[in-house]
């Protein structure tokens, strides 16, 4: 069922800075720190009135879910040129939470949708397009285990949604799906999973484990992101307090061969995780996460870009500039054709209200070239990004703004410009740049990390239940 409703009171806030074009001093790298309220300007706050006899666009923004609570996870293009989309809801379903996925076409309506879970938890990790048209998707679960222990699943979808296989990988600890991608040349999987000790598997095509592999360090590590580079080696990113005598939490990069066999493991001195990695065009890496900032004790946006032997090559901070400005946090990352990226994330230092989705684009020299927030007056969080096939962007989260329930899956179409892909109510811009931004440089160490074998028990998840529904869909834009 579709819901259109007038929302009367409809605001995105947006804020574009164009860097100065400076040379760069080469000994000293100094972080990017953007300024959203250049000095004796207002904010651009654009209040969408309202508008009579107005015609419906079918497109996005739009909002997906029911009356409970809806967390969008990732998003991504699909070979009809639509999208899928995939996340947790508690508004369908047969448990506590339980995964949506929505297949949409390029303007937004849904072609089919599943909810597939048991009476208890369950989550997604992570969801990529395969090599046949169809999905892989891995996450996690309690709702095979009597003792409340998490295990790991992986399912495959045809290009329908219905479901090819399915398996569940248990061990006596708590473990679960973090990340998965296809080998291209073999349509082989590399199944990334969480646990006491970050742990990578190599699947076969049915999902049979070929070897597992767990990389442990003398504290706590996690790995959040994973890449299958042009050089045939794997990068995984993460955080780690193994590297440094104290314990401090760092994040962390492991490089890895096509067999798993460990290369190197590097640590940053920033206290954050790594949330993504991905390699840009020009053969380099780029990841970022968060970063504390003294000079306004507030997290920003952090971004690197690395060698693919781990060294620096330039590590910019973005965010409010303000002493007690807001938070900012960095969810995503896409690498553009002209060798920079699209990062996705949210801030509470510059928006409407709460917190933002905010988008900001960088050249290949970490400079920003546009950036924007899109809200309403309560939270709204992106958590995806990805490109378009027209060269724009599709960007994905929650909202509590908008949708009809606690909080409501959230879809942007962007252009290539950052500006939202229909006439709608555009955001106004701004040009500024902070002049006088803070020096920051991390220092990277070394580190030495055990490999052991991951040797789960595999199940048949013959107990899934998979269910059609019917999501609430509801547009908040209107053409004028």
């Amino acid at each position: 069922m579709q819901i259109y409703k007038n929302f009367k009171n409809f605001y995105i806030f947006a804020c574009i800075f164009l860097a100065c074009n400076e040379s760069k001093n080469s000994e000293i790298q100094p972080d990017i720190i953007t300024d959203p309220y250049p000095e004796n300007e207002d904010s651009n706050l654009l209040d969408a009135t309202e508008y009579e006899n107005i015609n419906i666009i079918n497109d996005f923004p739009k909002s997906y879910g029911g009356n409970n609570e809806d967390f969008l996870e990732s998003i991504f293009l699909t070979q009809d040129g639509g999208f899928l989309a995939v996340g947790d809801t508690k508004s369908y379903g047969t448990g506590d939470f339980d995964v949506m996925v929505l297949k949409l076409t390029a303007s937004g309506d849904i072609q089919w949708q599943i909810v597939f879970g048991e009476t208890n938890y369950d989550i997604i990790g992570d969801a990529n397009p395969t090599s046949d048209g169809g999905y892989i998707l891995t996450g996690t679960t309690k709702s095979l285990s009597a003792d409340q222990h998490e295990s790991a699943w992986v399912v495959k979808l045809d290009s329908m949604g219905n479901v090819e296989w399915k398996k569940v990988y248990r061990t006596g600890n708590n473990i679960g799906g973090k990340r998965i991608l296809q080998e291209p040349a073999t349509g082989k999987y590399f199944l990334v999973g969480k646990g006491p000790e970050p742990w990578l598997a190599l699947l076969d095509s049915t999902g049979n484990i070929e070897w597992g592999k767990i990389y442990s360090g003398t504290g706590q590590d996690m790995v959040n992101s994973i890449i299958l580079t042009s050089y045939g080696t794997i990068f995984l990113a993460g955080g780690s307090s193994s590297f440094f005598d104290d314990w401090r939490r760092a994040p962390m990069i492991l490089k890895i061969t096509s067999n798993g066999d460990l290369i190197w493991a590097k640590a940053y001195t920033f206290v954050s995780d790594f949330e993504v990695i991905a390699e840009s065009t020009d053969g380099a890496l780029l990841t970022g996460g968060i970063v504390d900032s003294l000079r306004c004790n507030c997290y920003k946006m952090w971004v690197m870009k690395l060698t693919q032997d781990g060294d620096i090559i330039w590590s910019y901070a973005f965010g409010e500039s303000k002493l007690g400005g807001g938070n900012s946090s960095f969810e995503d990352m896409v690498t553009t054709s002209d060798g920079g990226c699209a990062v996705a994330g949210s801030t509470e230092g510059f928006g409407l209200e709460n917190r933002d989705y905010w988008v900001i684009k960088l050249s290949s020299e970490g400079i920003p070239q546009w950036q924007y927030t899109f809200g309403g007056e309560s939270i709204d969080e992106a958590n995806a990004i990805k490109v378009t096939n027209t060269g724009g962007y599709i960007v994905g989260g929650y909202s509590y703004s908008f949708g009809e329930g606690d909080k409501d899956w959230w879809v942007l179409k962007l252009t290539n410009n950052g500006r939202l892909a229909v006439d709608c109510f555009q955001p106004s811009m701004t040009t500024s740049a902070d002049n006088n931004p803070g020096q920051g440089w991390p220092d990277v160490k070394s580190g030495n990390i055990a490999i052991e074998e991951f040797a789960p028990t595999i199940l048949d998840w013959t107990t899934l239940v998979v269910s059609s529904i019917s999501c609430g869909v509801q547009i908040q834009c209107r053409g004028i």
